[in-house]
């Protein structure tokens, strides 16, 4: 995105969901009264990303530092474009809530997203090495369910789930998601989708790839390319389908992780840069579902 399409990028760590927070992450699973450490660090992360947003832009912040000039004195940031935000994973996950709390940001793309993760955990494969310490201290499969519903009201304080309703009014988002994704469960995406009011780019996928009897259920379609609202586009690389039950998808039985194939297709990149830049959704894929080369 960066070297094609001229965006500068600038990130900080999501404090709560960072490497440095992976032991009280272990804690709060082997005993869940230690639970509310981590979306109380995590609100930390949804001020910090804000205020580097705005470093970025404003006048007096990063553009006026040496650091970021050219030799004669020219900004090497073009803030003429304004703030947008581009997060895959984690980063689109929480980038939802993140939307919702900017008032600079103007749009954005979350990639293999979802929200909710007492829905996304136990379908992840990121999971496994967690689960085995959440199965110690609740060894009773029911009452983890329970715990990690109960528990979801606490972390929607800064998860996308509590803010979904939000970012549609205020910023318009484009999702990209991967069909069979093994680490972010696509479940999940459909979810954010219906609560966004997001339009889904149409055909999603070629008949008999998706395991629903009513594929995409309550999300609208809408031809491309348009302007105006969120939109979601589904990209498949030949993944078989997920399970349906709370399990994570791993190789070899359901293929290649297809987590990272969207953003390492240029037209995928394509369509990206245009909706940041101008707000259209453009049709990247010639009227067709839209598919993707694994990534080698």
């Amino acid at each position: 995105m960066a070297g094609e399409h001229n965006f500068t990028f600038c990130a900080t760590d999501w404090i709560g969901m960072a490497a440095d927070d992976v032991p009280v992450v272990l804690g709060a699973l082997a005993d869940m009264n230690g639970f509310p450490a981590i979306p109380e660090r995590s609100q930390q992360s949804m001020l910090n990303a804000p205020f580097l947003g705005r470093a970025m832009i404003h006048r007096d912040g990063l553009p006026a530092d040496p650091a970021f000039r050219a030799p004669g004195g020219r900004p090497l940031l073009d803030t003429r474009h304004g703030l947008v935000y581009d997060g895959n994973s984690q980063d689109g996950i929480l980038g939802g809530a993140l939307l919702a709390a900017s008032t600079d940001i103007e749009r954005g793309v979350l990639g293999v997203i979802g929200m909710h993760y007492g829905l996304l955990l136990d379908r992840s494969s990121d999971f496994a090495p967690f689960q085995r310490v959440l199965d110690a201290g609740y060894p009773d499969k029911l009452r983890q369910q329970v715990v990690l519903q109960l528990y979801q009201m606490v972390w929607d304080r800064d998860e996308t789930n509590g803010y979904a309703s939000r970012p549609a009014g205020d910023h318009d988002v484009l999702m990209h998601i991967a069909h069979g994704d093994h680490q972010v469960a696509m479940v999940a995406a459909d979810v954010q989708a219906r609560t966004l009011g997001a339009r889904l780019h149409a055909p999603a996928l070629a008949p008999g790839r998706s395991p629903d009897r009513v594929p995409h259920w309550g999300i609208r379609t809408a031809g491309t390319p348009f302007r105006g609202g969120s939109a979601m586009v589904v990209r498949d690389s030949g993944t078989p389908t997920p399970p349906l039950t709370n399990t994570p998808p791993r190789a070899p039985e359901y293929g290649q992780d297809p987590h990272s194939d969207p953003r390492n297709m240029p037209t995928a990149r394509q369509q990206k840069a245009t909706f940041l830049t101008t707000g259209w959704v453009m049709d990247a894929c010639g009227g067709a579902p839209c598919t993707t080369l694994p990534t080698p």
